[in-house]
């Protein structure tokens, strides 16, 4: 089969409707760590919104930054954001004292005891023992047939920042497993950053790295792409390309 072109899709927000689901694990997992629980799915978007963000970890963190200074998600100012980014997206006190502790509580409370405890190999603690996790009310945006409907010539990938495990766990959910010629995830994105040495962000959405990765590794005959995204980020990830690429 020969490609002419391709249909990146994002998964959160785009394939898969996650109001219900990434926002509420990242506020209880606030709460829980600093039992701060003012903050609303307003504040979770204004900061999704600032860009760089695209990991909810690390948005996570960026709550709890926030708090510990004394300001709120209101305050965009660059010379805060600035200072955000440092702390959370680079190696410094701040993300080396909480990034595990927000990492292991908000998976909980997303995945569920099964899933979590499965996947990590670790004792679920903060949540009930029959709990299913947010990703449980995951829905489909766009149905599976509609993206098996695209004409053969079409080469279909998946583009998310979530973790190999859990994004299958949503596409077997919603029969998405078979949709795609090839899935990138932030496991894919890992392993780049350690195959060249690399800092854990040098290859995550939306790494113009990753871009440039994923360009590399389209079928030959590729000439143009669509990407299909939600967020700045996903703006970001679409200029990188050396193809031309319209965003939707």
């Amino acid at each position: 089969m020969t490609y002419r072109s391709a249909v990146i899709f994002d998964m959160d927000g785009v394939l898969v409707d996650v109001r219900e689901s990434y926002v509420y694990a990242a506020l209880n997992t606030v709460r829980t760590l600093t039992k701060f629980s003012a903050y609303t799915s307003q504040d979770f978007h204004r900061i999704k919104g600032w860009g760089g963000f695209n990991n909810d970890w690390d948005l996570t963190l960026a709550l709890i930054w926030l708090l510990g200074e004394g300001t709120t998600t209101q305050d965009s100012a660059p010379r805060t954001q600035d200072s955000l980014r440092r702390a959370v997206l680079q190696d410094s006190p701040f993300r080396r004292q909480w990034s595990e502790k927000v990492k292991h509580v908000f998976q909980q409370f997303y995945l569920g005891v099964a899933h979590y405890e499965r996947i990590y190999g670790k004792v679920a603690e903060v949540v009930l023992p029959n709990d299913l996790g947010f990703i449980a009310r995951e829905k489909p945006w766009i149905p599976a047939d509609f993206i098996h409907r695209l004409p053969r010539n079409v080469y279909r990938v998946l583009l998310t920042g979530r973790p190999r495990p859990e994004a299958e766990i949503t596409m077997d959910l919603l029969g998405l497993r078979s949709a795609f010629h090839v899935t990138v995830t932030d496991t894919e994105s890992l392993e780049l950053a350690q195959k060249f040495k690399l800092s854990e962000h040098a290859f995550r959405k939306p790494s113009t790295l990753l871009a440039k990765w994923l360009d590399a590794q389209l079928t030959t005959g590729v000439r143009c792409l669509v990407y299909w995204g939600d967020n700045r980020d996903d703006l970001r990830v679409s200029r990188s390309f050396d193809k031309p690429c319209q965003l939707f």
